[in-house]
């Protein structure tokens, strides 16, 4: 079953708009390329979403729902501001892991979490985290516990941590922040868990927008785009996609 979505209007361009003679007194149209477009998913707020975290994004719970973002249309309400980031963070997804592991102790596993250098041109390491197993991580579970236990004691508590797929049962390494200039690499793989370095990076995806009014834009289809926002304002929020 498929929603439609409706997407017609235009800018007008006054007549008496100076220094635009070419363009005085047009109109640009506002439309989907085929419209009426269909979309798998629709949603929508039902009341305006409040922002209100100035230091770092936070995922709109509302992009939880869908599993790709297609399009989207944000109005910022009165006169706040909102920083937006259509993207996800750094992730690398385990494969082939061996669960119980038949760990007897002391096998290891090291990543490093980077952040690009705008000066340099490439990624800085942040933190190194170096896991030392023990025998009693046997599970998915105890070794991401292990995996996240070393991240404390890195001094990394903003790093990514790990989780279990629930899906595949697979360990899946996550970054901290959503975006393009974080990266995930692994430095000493680990077969026995599913850590083999393929990929061996994994770089986070999307650029952050500030918007101050309306924001309207059709994306190119990208699976497990989440919407993340971070600033003080009121929003009114319209998602379609799958």
């Amino acid at each position: 079953m498929t929603c439609s979505l409706d997407f017609t209007g235009a800018i007008k361009i006054p007549a008496s708009t100076p220094g635009l003679s070419s363009s005085a007194g047009k109109e640009v149209p506002l439309q989907f390329a085929v419209n009426p477009r269909q979309f798998d998913r629709v949603v929508s707020t039902d009341c305006p979403y409040t922002v209100a975290s100035a230091a770092a994004f936070t995922r709109l719970p509302l992009s939880d729902e869908m599993t790709t973002v297609e399009f989207v249309a944000l109005a910022v309400l009165l006169s706040g501001t909102a920083e937006i980031l259509i993207g996800d963070k750094p992730t690398i997804l385990g494969a082939g892991g061996t669960f119980p592991t038949g760990f007897a102790g002391g096998e290891t596993y090291t990543f490093e979490l980077q952040t690009y250098n705008p000066t340099t041109g490439e990624f800085d390491t942040d933190f190194t985290v170096a896991t030392t197993f023990t025998v009693g991580a046997q599970t998915a579970q105890a070794v991401a516990n292990e995996i996240n236990a070393a991240v404390m004691v890195a001094g990394a508590a903003a790093c990514g941590l790990v989780t279990v797929d629930a899906t595949s049962g697979q360990l899946v390494l996550i970054g901290s922040i959503p975006g393009c200039k974080q990266r995930l690499e692994i430095t000493t793989v680990n077969a026995t868990i599913g850590f083999v370095g393929t990929p061996a990076k994994a770089l986070g995806s999307g650029d952050p927008l500030v918007i101050n009014g309306n924001f309207i834009s059709e994306l190119v289809a990208v699976a497990g785009s989440k919407l993340w926002i971070k600033g003080s304002a009121s929003l009114n929020i319209l998602l379609a996609g799958t």
